[in-house]
Formats: structure tokens, sequence, C-alpha cells
């Protein structure tokens, strides 16, 4: 039932009923504006997507506290980057909007502000993907009829800058770290684990019959906090195949640094687990220079990419890449890495040409090695 009435002042007033029977209404300067928007209730109880308007008066800073206590299931490493966003780019801006006020101009301006003060496109990027799933959320507990975040591009990261290195050159950086840490620069290196995971690896964890290693849980560092947790994605617990030499280095490194199977298969030197914020600053670099890697210097994660790499030189399905990084989807893995496959597509058609390039009956061998040297000439 819905109704509009003037009032005394000469303004419109729009009412109606809403599916639990209560009244609601709204006052307009015109009665094609109190139509319109009567009209837009009503159409939106008959498809069954009404939202009651006075629930997104909540401000967002007011919501905040419950999509945190929604997201408790996100890891502590991603909970702490919501919470420094939200602090430092979404609330001071946006955080005494009401839900249902904002819209997608406010969030485009938003983003422009950001950039004009100096906010890098990375950043930028994680602070609206932020405010999305927050309005994602409210608009799923029924606060809000649409999330206007949605639709709004935020700006592009810069693609991520990979150093790949060699195998000779993991080898060299495994002989210049201290004898504890070899084993895990080669696993690093060679199975592309993330350094998180490869410190959270238990003794148990290793299956040197069976050259695997399970990856069950993962280490984060939280506001100096060392944090024990699953895998970044559901697809990071797996088990990796283990080449023989990284086998040997590992049933090496427990021969010289015996453990229980439920202790860390990889420790400090005082004992306990191994950080990363201190690995890199007290291992990795000054093990870089010893070893004479040249600029641009490689960062700890580059062992991930660097094992993708030899991995798909070595004729690697997309598939298998996937599944040894963890990544989610092969996607991923192919956005990523696209461009080192190209090689390997050279060499694919190189090899299929040897073996089968003699019985092409259409064209003699001598003549296709002449239309072979004349290509290279061009």
């Amino acid at each position: 039932m819905a109704w509009t009435l003037r009032l005394p002042s000469g303004r419109w007033r729009a009412e109606y009923r809403d599916p639990h029977g209560r009244k609601r209404g709204q006052s307009f300067d015109r009665k094609a504006d109190a139509t319109r928007w009567l009209a837009a209730q009503t159409t939106a109880m008959a498809r069954g997507d009404y939202v009651d308007p006075t629930l997104g008066r909540a401000t967002l800073e007011d919501f905040w506290p419950r999509f945190q206590t929604s997201a408790r299931n996100l890891r502590p490493s991603t909970q702490a980057t919501y919470e420094a966003l939200a602090r430092v780019h979404i609330l001071p801006q946006l955080g005494r909007a009401r839900l249902g006020s904002i819209t997608r101009l406010d969030i485009e301006e938003w983003l422009q502000g950001l950039q004009a003060a100096g906010v890098g496109p990375s950043t930028a990027n994680a602070a609206h993907r932020v405010l999305r799933r927050v309005l994602q959320a409210a608009c799923d507990a029924g606060l809000v009829a649409r999330n206007p975040a949605a639709g709004v591009k935020a700006p592009r990261p810069p693609r991520e800058e990979m150093r790949f290195l060699s195998p000779q050159e993991v080898h060299a950086i495994a002989l210049e770290v201290q004898p504890r840490y070899r084993a895990l620069i080669i696993l690093l290196g060679f199975c592309g684990l993330r350094i998180g995971e490869a410190t959270a690896l238990a003794v148990s964890d290793l299956d040197l019959l069976r050259s695997e290693v399970r990856i069950r849980r993962a280490f984060a560092e939280v506001r100096g906090e060392l944090l024990l947790g699953r895998p970044k994605t559901k697809a990071g617990a797996r088990a990796v195949a283990l080449p023989n030499f990284v086998r040997e280095a590992l049933s090496a490194h427990l021969s010289e640094f015996p453990s229980s199977p439920d202790s860390f298969l990889f420790t400090a030197p005082e004992g306990g687990a191994v950080r990363r914020s201190l690995f890199r600053t007290r291992v990795w670099q000054p093990a870089l220079g010893r070893a004479g890697i040249a600029n641009p210097l490689p960062r700890v994660h580059d062992l991930r990419h660097s094992a993708a790499a030899i991995a798909i030189s070595a004729g690697a399905h997309p598939k298998l890449i996937q599944d040894m990084l963890g990544h989610a989807s092969i996607v991923m893995t192919l956005d990523r890495y696209a461009h080192l496959f190209s090689s390997v597509g050279e060499d694919l058609a190189r090899r299929v040409d040897e073996l089968a390039g003699d019985s092409a009956p259409h064209m003699p061998r001598g003549r296709r090695e002449e239309v072979a040297s004349i290509e290279r000439q061009r």
C-alpha cells in the first residue's frame, strides 16, 4: 500500500507500508520526485530486494567493528592489513558517512583524493578492495540495497618486479649462508615454497621415502608477533615433490641438525622459529654479497619465482606449477609467468619438427632447409 499527500508547507510526502506493516515515508519538493521514489520502493518490495532505509543510517565507522567480527576467518596478517588500511585511508575520509548515502561518485572522489595525497596505486587498490568488501558485507546483512564500490575501477597496481635466479645462483647463495639454512635456500629456490610455509614445516611434514614435503601451516609476522596459522590460500595446503638433490640436502640437514618429529625443521641459532625479518637482514642480504649476486638484488620471495622459472625451463605443465606453488587458480600462474612459457613453446615446436618433420610429404627436407636459411637471412 502506497500513497502521496501534499503537506501544508507545499511539499509532497510519499508514504508506504513496508513488508512488516510499518509506515515509511519521505518528503520531497516536487510531486514527481515523491512519485518516482515511491515507485522505486514498491518495485523493490515486489522483487524481494527491498531494504529498510532506516538500516542504512548507520555510519561506515559504526559498521566497521561488525565487519571485523564477521571477518575473523581471515589470516591474522590479512586482518592486520585491513585494520591499517581502514585506520589510515578509509575511516578518516568516509567513516562518518551513512552506509545508505555512500554513492559510486563518493568512492571515485575518495580514490582521486588518495592519489592526490601521494598514495601509491598498490595501496589505493588495496584500500578499495577493503572498502568494497566492507560494503558488500553491509549489503549481505540487508543494510544497503547494493554495493556502490563494486563497479568502481581502482588504480591498477604496477606489476610486481621479479628477479629470476639461475640454478647456479641459487646454489651459490646456499653455499654462503650458515649451514643450518642451506637446505632452506635450496628448498625455496627449487620447490617454490613461501618463506612462511618453509619455516613452519615440522620434521614430520618431510617424507624422504616418498620424496615430498607436506605444507600444512605457515608463519606470519604481525606487528612484530610471529603467528602460526594455515597457508595463505586453501590451495596452499599441498604436497610438493622433491627433486633428488633437494631431498639429499634435506636429509643432510636432518643429520646435522636432528630434531624430534614435532619440532620445526628449520630453527634459529638460539632455537625456536625462524623470523622472516631477521632472516632477511642477518642471513639473506649478507649471503648475496658473499655470493657475488649482481644488481638488482633479489628478495627472499624471488626464490619462489625462480623455482617457477626453473620448472618452466624444465618443461613443466602450467597445472603442475600451479600445484607446486599452491596458487588458487591456474589463471594466477599464467598471469605471472606467461611470458616464460613462450620459450618453452619455441622449444616444443623444434622438438615436433625433429620428430615429424622428415615425414612431411609436401616439402623435401632439402627444400625446407633452404627456406629456413632464407628466413634466417631476413
